[in-house]
């Protein structure tokens, strides 16, 4: 995500990549990794003081009210799973990207090699 002119909601630091929690905050690498912790349900950003321990896993409130199935695991909400699938996609388009790109670069080192 390209964070131009955006402020980490947690040190007010310029951020040049953005992480957004769950509630639509931008954040810096550096406070993600302190104050912050992916949800055991929907696997969103929350603030690690506001995370409630489910099934001993973090939970945000929303994971948390949701249902549980009856294997145990809490029942993704059309939103979370819309986001599931769409980050799935976007980060199948970035790893074919990756490789395509790794195995350009392969092939300039097998040519330079054999020259």
């Amino acid at each position: 995500m390209d964070g131009t002119g955006q402020q980490c909601a947690e040190c007010l630091a310029p951020v040049s990549a953005a992480v957004n929690a769950l509630n639509g905050t931008s954040l810096c690498h550096q406070c993600v990794e302190q104050f912050y912790r992916p949800c055991g349900g929907c696997g969103a950003l929350i603030p690690q003081d506001e995370a409630v321990l489910r099934d001993g896993a973090l939970c945000c409130m929303q994971c948390l009210a949701a249902p549980v199935s009856k294997e145990g695991t809490a029942a993704l909400r059309d939103e979370a799973l819309a986001a599931l699938v769409a980050e799935f996609i976007r980060l199948h388009a970035e790893a074919k990207q990756l490789n395509d790109r790794l195995d350009e670069v392969k092939e300039q080192l097998k040519r330079h090699a054999a020259s």
